[in-house]
């Protein structure tokens, strides 16, 4: 349950003027976590102060790094032309250029990256065994773009055709996904049908990777369906976990640089009720490697079935604070599902918020209706499997192939997931219908769209060791090109290592963001809860003029890691 006591802003705002409706971080509302307020200020003090009030302690061993920072822009204050930005020294004197000259800068960077270097990804011991069942094929149809079922996570579900998701979601007919590494770890292996052939790569750490099991195998492809047809061009791998001897989550495919493994999607597991060891490998993956990772949050939340309820837990592996956890609304009534995971991980006294994002689910795949074989020799079972996918389960790889299409149409994404989750924290732009998933009235994230993704964003990244770019524990810097009467999301995120996290059960950074213009002021600690560590932090400013935005980022407390801090700017 989330601790309700609040803690006044650290920064030394003064003036109430007014209250507005109050959001958690996740701009769900009414939350009693996060409020937003609004408050006259002077703005240079407001950056200044506490500055002294926290002292950095130097606890995680991390190895040294060349520091570089990147901005970008796409939309309409660029005349949707794309606006690289590159430095090494400063974010005040970052160096305008073309897509092609900010790569060429990047690109040494990335190649000899030390600590993607020297990650250590030790594989847990495996095991192989015999094969279960056999494929057959039936047929099937689908009347218009609906098929409603009785199986599922609910007593009934009503399936929307997967073409007409894309619809809603305005999925670019341009991008696909082209020149980008996506791998999905599964349970299982997905596998082809007649009339409808997968092709991906077997990452799978296995000597003979022969393990059958319908269910899982099943649950995999259709995992792999949805992320196929999301983004049909991308450069698939499958890496299947059930062959080691655990099932151990915390395993991720090698040399994932040399192959340009850019996202992994994550439908797979059980709930958990505390940070596990395999969260924190989850983490340290990220922190080195620097890869986008979406992991289901998990079906234990409240079932029509019975009105059963479970423990609401997120599944083990999304506990993992770098990772972005991904939550699912009906594709046909656009209301958050309840069987959602909804309960916020805690880190000793202290809790993050989860899921981050939510997207569709409950697709419909027309004609690829299977029944599968049971232990053909001995039992002459079938189990016949819908082509639908309901739950997390299917609004991960979802959520995975929209950004896998971003990657292609805006490669400034790429190992970027501190500027991706900072992106999915703003870009939300189509309502949910209902305003109570988890008992307490909180409404929830909005859908990103495609458009939203990919359009009038503002982006910048800073990549360095504990005190690079930070100056005065502030980094500051102006928006310009403001429209008047204009929303604007504004969201920080970053990564930390996990062994950190696992034996000192808290965060090691925490930041403040704050949004200023003509001296009124918008921090993203107005109204928080005490116990709120969240490696997020956001703000939604309503301009009354055209004058520029003043950012301040400023680090409340440090205990050591590198940086690894992502933003972004949504323009409405």
């Amino acid at each position: 349950m989330k601790k309700k006591n609040i803690l006044l802003t650290c920064l030394a705002l003064t003036s109430l003027v007014t209250a507005e409706t109050q959001y958690d971080l996740l701009g769900r509302q009414n939350s009693h976590v996060n409020s937003v307020v609004v408050r006259k200020v002077d703005a240079e003090k407001t950056a200044k102060a506490s500055q002294n009030q926290f002292l950095a302690k130097t606890s995680v061993n991390d190895v040294t790094v060349k520091p570089f920072s990147g901005h970008f822009e796409y939309g309409r204050n660029t005349g949707m032309t794309k606006q690289y930005w590159f430095s090494t020294s400063s974010i005040t004197g970052a160096s305008r250029m073309n897509e092609t000259a900010y790569f060429n800068k990047i690109k040494p960077f990335e190649d000899n990256d030390p600590a993607r270097n020297a990650y250590n990804n030790d594989v847990v011991s495996l095991q192989t065994l015999g094969a279960g069942w056999s494929l057959k094929n039936q047929a099937f149809s689908l009347d218009g773009d609906y098929y409603k079922s009785t199986s599922g996570l609910e007593k009934s579900v009503v399936y929307v055709n997967y073409k007409k998701i894309q619809e809603m979601s305005k999925l670019s007919s341009s991008y696909k996904g082209s020149g980008v590494g996506v791998y999905l770890q599964e349970g299982g292996t997905p596998y082809s049908r007649t009339g409808y052939n997968i092709s991906y790569t077997d990452l799978s750490p296995c000597s003979n990777n022969s393990f059958k099991n319908y269910s899982n195998d099943t649950h995999a492809s259709k995992t792999f369906r949805v992320l196929e047809t999301t983004a049909p061009a991308a450069q698939k791998y499958v890496y299947n976990i059930s062959c080691n001897k655990t099932s151990q989550m915390g395993n991720f495919p090698e040399n994932v640089y040399g192959r340009s493994i850019l996202i992994g999607t994550h439908s797979f597991g059980s709930s958990a009720k505390s940070y596990s060891e395999n969260a924190k490998r989850v983490d340290d993956f990220i922190y080195a490697n620097r890869v986008v990772e979406f992991f289901s949050a998990g079906n234990a939340g409240t079932l029509s079935q019975g009105d059963k309820i479970n423990d609401g837990y997120l599944s083990e592996s999304a506990w993992a604070a770098n990772a972005i956890s991904v939550g699912a609304v009906s594709s046909y009534t656009n209301t958050y599902a309840k069987y959602n995971s909804h309960l916020n991980p805690y880190l000793g006294d202290y809790y993050y918020e989860k899921p981050e994002v939510v997207n569709y689910t409950d697709f419909v795949f027309p004609f690829d209706f299977t029944s599968l074989n049971l232990n053909k020799k001995t039992d002459g079972k079938y189990a016949y499997n819908e082509p639908v996918l309901t739950g997390t389960s299917a609004s991960t790889p979802y959520m995975a192939g929209m950004v896998a299409n971003l990657m292609s149409q805006h490669p400034f994404y790429k190992w970027h997931p501190e500027v991706v989750k900072a992106l999915l924290l703003t870009a939300g732009v189509k309502d949910v219908k209902n305003a109570d998933y988890s008992g307490n009235s909180s409404a929830v994230p909005k859908i990103p769209t495609y458009t939203s993704l990919s359009e009038n964003n503002r982006s910048r990244y800073w990549f360095g060791n504990n005190g690079d770019f930070i100056k005065g524990d502030t980094i500051v810097f102006k928006e310009s090109r403001i429209l008047n009467n204009t929303t604007y999301n504004i969201a920080i995120a970053w990564l930390s290592s996990g062994t950190y996290m696992k034996e000192n059960k808290r965060i090691p950074q925490d930041y403040i963001l704050t949004v200023c213009q003509d001296n009124r002021c918008v921090s993203s600690h107005d109204g928080i809860n005490k116990y709120d560590e969240s490696p997020f932090r956001k703000v939604v400013f309503k301009t009354k003029s055209t004058s520029d935005l003043k950012i301040y980022i400023q680090r409340k407390r440090n205990n050591g890691g590198r940086l690894v801090l992502g933003y972004n700017l949504h323009e409405f």
